[in-house]
């Protein structure tokens, strides 16, 4: 049986997620910031044929919730899997501390 593809979903987080960090490249370059969002978007794009292709996030796993991450550049795309779509959660630069990824919401 053919899986059907999930469609994705990005939180209010996620989307101030991708618009600090466009913000942040954009006072350079306008070309390099716009380069970085399409490359996280692209890779979380294909989520939604292939769901489980990121690692579990060992940083939240004592959440109800699975969280999984799929790495593009320096960022960590933190979804979950849900029945009916994927939930982008955040996206996190993994140049920060570490820790403050378990305090995510």
């Amino acid at each position: 049986m053919e899986e059907k593809i999930k469609p994705l979903f990005w939180s209010d987080s996620s989307k101030k997620d991708l618009q600090s960090i466009y913000d942040y490249y954009s006072q350079f370059s306008d070309d390099v910031a716009l380069k970085i969002i399409s490359g996280i978007i692209i890779k979380a794009e294909g989520l939604g044929e292939h769901p489980l292709i990121g690692r579990v996030e060992e940083l939240l796993i004592n959440r109800k919730k699975q969280y999984r991450f799929l790495v593009e550049g320096n960022y960590k795309v933190i979804y979950a899997v849900e029945e009916n779509h994927i939930a982008i959660h955040r996206v996190f630069d993994a140049r920060q501390n570490p820790s403050k990824l378990s305090k995510l919401k």
